[in-house]
């Protein structure tokens, strides 16, 4: 039976009252309400389940990952075996910059034949993510072969179970072309290499009867892997105007192009891409108000080492007596395969930005 507090907490409106002030960017506000609800959650035996997931979205939406943390550990302890409540509770980890924690619980769901198929398919894509963003943030290179690999198999594994999950095809084809990039050979390789999947994902894009803002970044996404770069800059600006397009989502895509296809301001698409990219984030409210001040490139390329001249002329277009149907020179940043040294990436303004984070849960570049 609750006592008398947990049950004035009960009648709280937990939800309306984080909309409103998430929606007046009281941010101090949003951090005390989810301290009561945690204390709430920790006092009562019945919660309600959607309510929970609720407030774990609007915290997502806009990036508050420590209370996301917070409150996914505490709907945790009300349930451990709730696999939906163990894929939130990683997708706050991973979100948070803990990749490694997050990839035990993610394994744990899927190792678990008895949990709901759904979550099965969301524990890939966490996988994927949990690989992919230690392949991004170590520099020793056996072990980043090994967690690029690792990442390219749990996307293309659920990708191939079900191509409607355009999410994971595209970041396979991400890798795969990292990979290229970086003279790694991922196995298996899909028939037309990086630039065939991204196609494939296009088409299937391409042929939803309705795109939110998830799948208008994917096209964008594809049409630069296949050298579209004209086309890109305009899905960009497309996903830029959807109407459920928030930081969150703005961040995500950010940080794949730089981080695995190492864009970069000063040459093509990158130069004109991740400029529309950081100015939205510049005037969205939740980006700007609620993050902590971070540098335009994700802090995970602070730690990694240039890219060779040699690197960087694989990626030259047709005509320019380079390799053929391929990308310019996209980062002065980029990591090499060649050294293990890290190195410190040219200076970048400042502006505000999420941290890490991209996954809804995990419908895209999870």
């Amino acid at each position: 039976m609750m006592d008398g507090a947990s049950l004035r907490d009960s009648a709280r409106d937990w939800t309306g009252n984080l909309t409103d002030a998430a929606a007046s960017f009281d941010w101090p506000r949003v951090t005390e309400i989810i301290a009561d609800y945690v204390a709430y959650l920790r006092t009562t035996a019945e919660p309600e389940t959607a309510e929970i997931k609720d407030v774990l979205r609007l915290l997502q939406d806009n990036v508050r990952y420590t209370e996301s943390r917070a409150v996914a550990d505490a709907a945790l302890a009300l349930n451990p075996n709730d696999a939906a409540a163990r894929r939130q509770y990683a997708q706050a980890l991973v979100d948070g910059d803990n990749p490694s924690a997050a990839l035990l619980i993610y394994s744990g769901i899927l190792d678990d034949t008895t949990g709901p198929p759904p979550e099965h398919v969301e524990a890939h894509g966490g996988i994927g993510r949990c690989y992919k963003q230690l392949f991004v943030t170590t520099a020793e290179p056996n072990r980043r072969a090994s967690y690029l690999q690792r990442s390219f198999d749990a996307y293309l594994g659920a990708y191939r179970e079900d191509p409607r999950r355009y999410w994971h095809g595209i970041n396979a084809a991400a890798l795969l072309a990292r990979g290229e990039r970086d003279g790694l050979t991922l196995l298996p390789a899909p028939t037309g290499g990086s630039r065939g999947l991204a196609d494939d994902v296009l088409r299937t894009v391409d042929d939803l009867a309705a795109m939110d803002a998830w799948a208008k970044a994917t096209a964008a996404e594809a049409l630069i892997a296949v050298g579209r770069y004209s086309a890109a800059i305009q899905r960009t600006k497309t996903f830029l105007r959807a109407a459920d397009v928030d930081a969150f989502k703005i961040a995500a895509l950010l940080r794949q192009l730089i981080e695995i296809w190492e864009l970069d301001a000063t040459s093509p698409p990158g130069d004109l891409i991740l400029p529309l990219l950081r100015s939205a984030l510049l005037e969205h409210p939740a980006a700007k108000f609620g993050s902590s001040p971070v540098t335009c490139e994700p802090s995970a390329l602070r730690h990694r080492p240039r890219a060779t001249a040699s690197w960087r002329r694989s990626w030259a277009p047709s005509g320019t007596g380079r390799s053929p149907g391929t990308a310019r020179d996209l980062s002065d940043v980029a990591p090499s395969r060649r050294s293990s040294t890290p190195t410190t990436t040219p200076s970048a303004p400042v502006f505000w930005c999420p941290a890490r984070s991209f996954t809804r849960p995990y419908r895209q570049w999870s």
